[in-house]
C-alpha cells in the first residue's frame, strides 16, 4: 500500500483497508482507469482470502467514484440497480428525496442491496462482477474470479 494511504488508515474495518488499497493502486496506475483498478485490486484481495482460507466466502460490494465516473462491485452479496428518468415521489412521505432543477432533464441510477421500492423494476447485478456506470446509465460489466 502506498505510504500516503497506509498512513491515512484510521480504523480497523476491512472496508477502510480495501478503499485505501484500491486508492493506492489507482495512485500508482491512473492510466489503467478506475474500473480496471477495481477489477485488479478486488481480484488480488479475493486471491489473498483464498490463500488464507479456501472455505471463506468474502462479500465485496463497493462503490467508488473519481468525480467523473462511478464504479462498483458485487461479490457474494445481493445488489440491484434502477435507472430513473424522473424524480421519484416517496410513497411514505409523499415528497421527492432529491431536489432537481425542473428545467433540466432528470436522470439517476440507484443501487441497493435489495429493492427499496415495490412498484419499480429493479435489475439484479450478476454475482462476481465489477461495473462502471456509463454516460447513458447503462452498465459496463466485467468478471471477478
Amino acid at each position: 500500500m502506498d505510504p500516503i494511504h497506509r498512513n491515512g488508515v484510521e480504523g480497523q474495518t476491512d472496508s477502510e483497508h480495501i478503499f485505501r488499497y484500491l486508492m493506492s493502486l489507482f495512485l500508482r496506475h491512473p492510466e489503467h482507469g478506475l474500473l480496471e483498478i477495481v477489477q485488479r485490486g478486488l481480484s488480488q484481495i479475493i486471491a489473498w482470502v483464498d490463500a488464507i482460507d479456501p472455505d471463506a466466502r468474502p462479500g465485496l460490494n463497493i462503490v467508488l467514484t473519481d468525480g467523473e465516473q462511478m464504479v462498483g462491485s458485487r461479490y457474494n452479496r445481493s445488489l440491484v440497480h434502477l435507472f430513473r428518468d424522473h424524480a421519484f415521489e416517496c410513497p411514505i412521505c409523499k415528497k421527492p428525496h432529491v431536489h432537481d432543477e425542473p428545467k433540466r432533464s432528470y436522470r439517476a441510477v440507484e443501487f441497493a442491496s435489495e429493492p427499496v421500492t415495490q412498484f419499480d423494476v429493479w435489475d439484479e447485478i450478476p454475482n462476481k462482477k465489477v461495473y462502471r456506470v456509463n454516460e447513458d446509465f447503462s452498465l459496463d460489466l466485467r468478471d471477478l474470479p
